[in-house]
């Protein structure tokens, strides 16, 4: 086939994407929730309406690190440390700000502004793209395959979950497993090998560890079903232990491509509040099974809106559609013999079973080291597997060999599904009374997509039906198959619903992190020093409403004591209560990240390197600190005699508070630390920076021992004279990924040259003619 269905359908992928961000474009170039920032602390701004608050985790986590790792490499560095949340943090290493991802690469070539909406746009062409390359290595058509790629990136599930860095992972899983199908399928099993890994990589650095995860257990699942599923048929050993070797090796090679992020990365994990114990997974009901077909079934977290499920909104919109869900019941009626459709029905049967079925997600918590994720995110790939299968099933519709029996097949589906539709109706109606007039309204409205997906497939197939059955219609030569056209309808169709579906959930802002003056008049004051807050609710897993929002503070330039991060070593909620006598502390650990903690005792402050405590309107400093601003209204107190390094007598105990003299530091760039030493006797300085694997210190390039201090900080002794004390963060864990890195795309590249002179051996032995690449002895 000629590249020209293929551009128009990647074209067509893109306007689809387009479609879905557009809207909110079209009212601010900046992509993402900011309006939450004007609703807290110091950004706050009289009058103004939330879009949609359950989106929060792009404002304080995903948009301040876009813009974080934007700015370091533009200043010629690596995205490796966040320095402005609590005591500085891994950047590039806590997994989910994602800065070496194939997106953060491409959002490196604009301006920063617009990186986060570079990000998203190219998330959604990997998604679409990928499912499109899967569905043709499938043997489908460019239009089944239009309707896949189409059908995810904009599914419920993939378009929710956008602004995290879950999609980032997930945007790469078609492409993996379009790399599993041609090593399967042995025509081109070294393409298919280097496919699968670099895919894999690029879907491990997207950042979400848990969703790599879903990806591998899919992948597993998808290649067993694809190679043992052989109905009536008995395989040799040899055509089975080939294709999965080959799948394990391209997976293999993936994680080794992707060893600078998984080695650091896990390193980090192990210390942090990753590996709390969290709550057993709770399973969706069945009552969310319905919203497959559905959007807005429970209403919306929007304004104008009101969410009334009993689960996170994000968690239950799995929306496909009425068409997507009856073109897969085709393709599994009409081609399950075949083992791609045994392997995607299995997965979809996997993912199904773990997020609506209790007994399985509970059996799921019960698997070693990955029990405790969060399972519900399976509804990603679960939208990935329903769009291929509704491809396949399309395919059969539009093939001339098979359309008149599958038209029959999709003919009675159709009817099914007007039967279901209209029975759930019903019980909606007789069951309003439960529900306040407006969400009965909200629920009732929600009946209009799903009831014209119905009445548009229920037209488009009668009249299919009729045409066959007429004999005008056999003998009749149209310019288009009317099975092509009505597969037309059923993707325009389609696509209407999942842009009305996802589109209006978006907001942007003309500005990207534009500051109030109360912001900016915090960034002047406090400048390079640290400021905490005086107080915060529930222990330390809660914000105040002081100050900037964190991690938001990141993009500001403002160092604030307070942290959201999985990756937080679990060690800062024991330093800090063994600082504040409050052992109850240390168990309150958070998996998601949560450290805000009050600042109540000027020996705290210096013991942490903070020199300025912000308070509520009205309310007093800590003693010993002086009042010096009121941005916002907020009081702005000083603590004196605090630093960011100080030295101390070499025997003094690790515990103590180690103020002695105070040192000035140097930061030349986000991951360096430069302090300037004139010792008379041995020391010890002591640094008020996160003590997590990757430090490193040298004094005049000699490399010097890094211990632990406080149980979260860092202290290094040092000998007598006058030198510059250096400290750099470089994990060797990084290292290592990278030489592993290499190693492994050195083979890959082996790979691909070897193949490449056995293929043109090949086609001169075919064409009879000598092959020149050959040596001139082997002639």
């Amino acid at each position: 086939m000629s590249a020209g269905p293929t551009a128009l359908a990647l074209c067509w992928l893109v306007a689809a994407g387009l479609a879905l961000l557009g809207p909110a474009l079209a009212k601010g170039a900046a992509l993402g929730p900011y309006d939450l920032l004007r609703v807290y602390g110091l950004g706050r701004v009289p009058g103004v309406t939330v879009h949609n608050a359950v989106s929060s985790d792009q404002i304080q986590l995903f948009l301040p690190w876009t813009t974080l790792a934007w700015n370091q490499v533009h200043h010629g560095q690596l995205p490796l440390w966040n320095p402005y949340n609590a005591l500085g943090m891994p950047l590039a290493f806590n997994w989910e700000s994602a800065p070496f991802s194939l997106p953060a690469l491409v959002s490196y070539l604009v301006p920063v502004r617009f990186a986060f909406d570079a990000a998203m746009a190219v998330r959604l062409v990997l998604a679409g793209s990928g499912t499109f390359v899967l569905c043709r290595v499938l043997g489908t058509g460019v239009l089944p395959a239009t309707f896949a790629g189409t059908v995810y990136e904009l599914s419920g599930a993939f378009s929710g979950w956008l602004g995290w860095s879950t999609s980032g992972v997930l945007a790469l899983m078609g492409w993996v497993l379009a790399g599993a199908v041609l090593i399967i399928r042995g025509d081109r099993r070294v393409s298919g090998v280097i496919l699968l890994a670099v895919s894999l990589a690029f879907s491990v650095y997207g950042g979400y560890p848990e969703s790599t995860v879903d990806v591998l257990i899919a992948l597993g699942l998808f290649a067993c079903a694809m190679v043992l599923w052989r109905p009536g048929r008995r395989g040799e050993d040899r055509a089975v232990r080939r294709p999965l070797l080959g799948v394990a090796i391209g997976t293999l090679a993936g994680l080794g491509l992707s060893a600078p992020l998984v080695l650091p990365g896990a390193q980090l994990a192990l210390g942090s509040v990753r590996t709390v114990p969290t709550p057993a997974y709770a399973a969706l009901s069945a009552h969310d099974m319905v919203l497959l077909a559905f959007q807005g079934f429970d209403g919306l977290p929007m304004a104008g809106s009101h969410y009334f499920g009993d689960s996170n909104y994000y968690a239950t919109a799995s929306y496909v559609g009425v068409t997507v869900l009856v073109l897969a019941a085709v393709a599994v009626a009409r081609r399950w013999r075949r083992p791609e459709v045994a392997g995607l029905a299995l997965v979809s049967l996997a993912c199904l079973a773990i997020v609506y079925v209790e007994p399985f997600a509970r059996l799921a918590d019960h698997v070693p080291e990955v029990g405790s994720l969060y399972w519900g995110l399976a509804t990603i790939p679960l939208d990935l597997v329903l769009a291929v299968l509704a491809a396949l099933g399309l395919e059969e519709v539009i093939r001339p060999e098979h359309e008149r029996g599958a038209i029959r097949v999709l003919a009675w589906t159709w009817m099914l599904a007007a039967v279901v539709l209209a029975v759930l109706f019903l019980h909606v109606v007789l069951s309003a009374k439960q529900l306040s007039p407006a969400d009965a309204h909200e629920r009732l409205w929600s009946f209009a997509w799903p009831a014209g997906q119905v009445a548009s497939g229920l037209v488009a197939t009668g009249a299919l039906v009729r045409y066959y059955r007429s004999r005008a219609g056999q003998s009749r030569k149209l310019p288009i198959s009317p099975a092509c056209a009505a597969a037309g309808v059923f993707l325009l169709v389609e696509t209407g619903f999942l842009v009305w579906a996802g589109a209006p959930l978006w907001s942007s802002s003309p500005a990207s992190f534009a500051a109030t003056p109360a912001e900016v008049s915090l960034q002047h004051i406090v400048g390079a020093a640290r400021a905490g807050f005086g107080s915060c609710p529930s222990g330390v897993a809660s914000f105040t409403d002081l100050g900037i929002l964190p991690d938001a503070n990141a993009a500001y330039g403002v160092s604030e004591f307070a942290l959201y991060d999985p990756s937080m070593p679990r060690a800062y909620l024991q330093s800090w209560a063994a600082a504040t006598r409050q052992p109850s502390i240390s168990q309150l650990a958070d998996p998601l990240g949560v450290f805000c903690p009050a600042v109540t005792d000027v020996a705290e402050a210096r013991r942490y390197g903070i020199t300025f405590i912000l308070e509520p309107r009205g309310v007093a400093g800590p003693p010993g600190t002086h009042l010096v601003a009121t941005p916002g209204g907020e009081g702005l107190f000083r603590v004196d005699n605090v630093s960011l390094a100080t030295d101390g007598p070499i025997r003094a105990s690790s515990r103590s508070p180690a103020i002695g003299t105070i040192l000035r530091v140097d930061r030349p760039d986000a991951d360096t630390w430069r302090v300037d030493l004139d010792e008379a006797h041995r020391s010890v300085v002591y640094l008020r920076l996160t003590d997590v694997p990757g430090w490193q210190a040298t004094i005049d390039g000699r490399p010097l021992a890094v211990k632990s201090w406080q149980g979260v900080m860092i202290q290094v002794d040092v000998p007598a004279g006058r030198y510059v004390l250096v400290l750099h963060y470089w994990p060797t864990a990084f290292t290592a990924g990278l030489v592993l890195a290499v190693i492994t795309a050195i083979l890959l590249l082996a790979a691909a040259i070897i193949a490449h002179r056995g293929a043109r051996r090949s086609r001169a032995v075919l064409d009879g003619r000598p092959d020149r690449s050959a040596h001139p002895a082997e002639l």
